[in-house]
């Protein structure tokens, strides 16, 4: 039986933190915290949630140029586009 645990690729910080402990790479949700915080890591905001892609963090710890670019918000409410 295999004992990895299904987890998905997109997720809170809170989550994504469990997820290193899991894995065993050594970051902590106050790490995760302070790259969103200071625009190094990219998320998308959901509601009051900031989600972070599993990939592109592997891939901004291996120290690869990751694009920054603000990314749209969706939350309570958002159509996504202009109101009318």
């Amino acid at each position: 039986m295999n004992d990895m645990k299904e987890y998905p690729q997109m997720a809170s910080i809170h989550r994504t933190a469990l997820r290193a402990k899991n894995e065993h790479i050594g970051i902590s949700e106050h790490a995760l915290r302070a790259w969103v915080d200071a625009g190094q890591l990219p998320y998308v905001q959901v509601g009051r949630n900031r989600l972070i892609n599993w990939n592109i963090l592997m891939k901004f710890l291996e120290g690869e140029k990751i694009d920054n670019t603000p990314r749209p918000y969706f939350g309570r409410g958002s159509r996504g586009g202009k109101r009318r």
